[in-house]
Parts: structure tokens; sequence; C-alpha cells
């Protein structure tokens, strides 16, 4: 019999699910942009399907899930198989040796500092569960080739386990759920989970989620548009929020081709600058590419004044983006500034000469 075998109980979700979901600082997709596309549309969807979601630090769960591994509780793993690598080393592979080979190593002193850690760690977990139906994140932040996976074993591996190496420590239950299959037909889900001995709970806003069409099996990557941005909606400006309100998000810094020239609207209040393309003498403009969910996009760009509007641009590379724009009219009183080649510089000269 399992000794840490437990009755499971009945727990009644309640009308209104509140889930947690991670802090943008807490999420890594590992260069994965479909993935991150994906996750980034799940939660739009969840949102959209009427769920209250609360932004929270995943950290004392994170931070809990590297001691799986790099703490003694690898021990365990050596109590059941050491002895068997030991005696057989040509019979187990490299990377799983060197793994539990380690367990050797901890001490009872060592188990009891990893033990306090991962109480505070367990602590902070109740307190959030007091406050949270569940919480959702992404199942795995990337997926690998077996060739790629060869190539770099531990450190892929642990990529695959930065979401999900914690669950058995903090004692949590948890459901693994299909999103969508993003690009070359490659799979994506989430997992929703919880304290233990609310598997119920759990299943329930699974199933909830799976009525409401959230759970799909669809491609997702025409799901968001690039947009260009050159002033003040890059990181850090004063109408960044308008993207982040829509859920936009990040996706890199970049130089246009060189063809376009770039202005100062310092009639306007607030100054904006003004990008326009040019047959002549052009230059390199800096942007971010952001990727604003497509189904918001026409609401965003309805919300932007003349003279500013919208039009494809060619990047550095070659790529053609949706990029905000000037009608030719605004520039004839504006200050040119394409030599400054970014927004930031342009204000940084302003406050410099002030």
């Amino acid at each position: 019999q399992d000794i840490y075998n437990r009755k499971n109980h009945q727990h009644i979700p309640k009308k209104e699910v509140v889930i947690a979901i991670p802090e943008q600082k807490n999420l890594k997709f590992f260069g994965n942009i479909a993935y991150e596309n994906a996750y980034h549309q799940c939660i739009h969807s969840l949102k959209d399907k009427g769920y209250q979601l609360k932004t929270i630090d995943f950290s004392p769960m994170l931070k809990a899930a590297e001691l799986l591994y790099k703490g003694p509780w690898v021990a365990e793993r050596y109590h059941a198989v050491g002895d068997f690598i030991d005696q057989n080393p040509n019979e187990v592979l490299d990377t799983i040796s060197t793994i539990i080979l380690n367990g050797k190593t901890p001490n009872a002193v060592s188990y009891f500092d990893a033990a306090y850690q991962l109480q505070a760690f367990k602590h902070q977990f109740d307190i959030y569960a007091q406050s949270y139906d569940a919480f959702v994140m992404p199942t795995a932040g990337s997926i690998y080739t077996i060739k790629e996976v060869l190539k770099d074993p531990i450190t892929l591996n642990t990529n695959l386990g930065y979401y999900t190496n914690f669950m058995n420590l903090l004692d949590a239950t948890a459901i693994a759920l299909p999103v969508a299959i993003t690009e070359k037909n490659l799979p994506f889900g989430v997992t929703l989970f919880a304290p233990a001995l609310h598997d119920l709970n759990v299943l329930n806003i699974a199933k909830d989620m799976h009525q409401k069409g959230i759970l799909t099996s669809k491609n997702t990557e025409n799901s968001y548009t690039e947009l260009a941005v050159c002033g003040a909606h890059k990181l850090g400006g004063s109408l960044n929020y308008q993207l982040l309100e829509i859920g936009a998000f990040y996706k890199a810094t970049i130089l246009t081709a060189p063809e376009y020239r770039f202005f100062a609207l310092d009639y306007l209040t607030p100054i904006r600058p003004g990008m326009i393309k040019t047959t002549e003498a052009g230059g390199q403009i800096e942007v971010q590419i952001w990727k604003v969910p497509t189904s918001k996009l026409g609401g965003f760009i309805n919300k932007i004044g003349a003279p500013l509007t919208f039009g494809k641009i060619v990047l550095e590379n070659g790529q053609s983006v949706t990029s905000f724009l000037c009608e030719e009219y605004a520039i004839k009183e504006a200050k040119e500034i394409t030599h400054f080649q970014t927004w930031e510089r342009y204000l940084e000269s302003l406050h410099a000469a002030s």
C-alpha cells in the first residue's frame, strides 16, 4: 500500500472563477515565437470568454522547480536505481547517469536546508490558492527535435520542465490542456493547476474551457498582425499602454530599409514623430515590431488621428510590415530628424538643449 496515498475530496467551484496567470517576467519561450503567440492568444480567449484573470508573480513556484534537480531530492532517484547504475554503468544513458549519480552527494543538512526553502515556497503557494481557483501557464515554453535534444540534453530538458518541475514538490494537482496547432503542425498547450485535492475543481474548469471553445486545434499563426511603431507607442513610451491593453506584445527592434525620412511634428500636442517613404536621399529609422491581435487591430487604428496614418514599410531584412506613417502635407511645418534615427535620441537632444 502506498503510504502517501490519500483520498480525494470534492471541491465545489465558485460561480465566478478567478484564474492566476504569470507576470511577463516569469514567461520563457526560449525563442519559440509560435508558442509565445499561441499562449497569448489563449489568454485573450480566456478574457473574451469572461474568465477573471489576475496577473501574479510565479517566482516562488519557479524557484521551487529549481530544487527538483539542483537540490537534494535527486537523492531519491539514486535511492531507487543508484545501485543498478553503479553495477551496470554501460546500460544507462550518460545523461541519466550524470543526473542520478549526483544523488550520492547530498547529506541530511542539505536536505533540511532545501526542505525549509521549499516550505517557504509552499507557504506562498498556499496563500495564493486562497485567492484563486486555479493557475494557468504554458505546459512547455518550446519543443525540440530528438536531434536537438541529443546535442544538449540537460539544458533542453531543463527548458522543457521550466513550467512543470515544481508540481510534485508543491503538492499540486494539474491537467495539461491542448490549445492550438502552431507552425509546422506542432502542438501547444497550457497547464491548469491548483493545490492537491482540488482535482474535481480543476477538471470542471477545464471542461468549461473546452465547452467555451478555448481549447481548439486551429493554427494560430494568423491570429496576430505585426505592427511597426516608431514613437510614443514604443516600450516605455507614453502611449505604449494602448498596445498593452489590447493584448499586443513586443517582438523585436529593427531598422527600416534606407528609404525613409523622419520628422518631429512639434507643432502638435503632444509632440510626435512622422515617418514617410521617399524616393530621394532617405535613411534607416529604428522601429519596434509588436504582435497585435488581428481582431483588435481595427479598433486600435481607428483611435489614431490625422496626420498619422498606416501603410506598409520595408525593413532592412526585406520584410514588409504594417506601420505608422505620416501624411506628406504634415511635414511642411515639421523638423526633419532622420539623422537621429530614433525618436528617443531626438527627445534626448531636446532635453540636453534645455
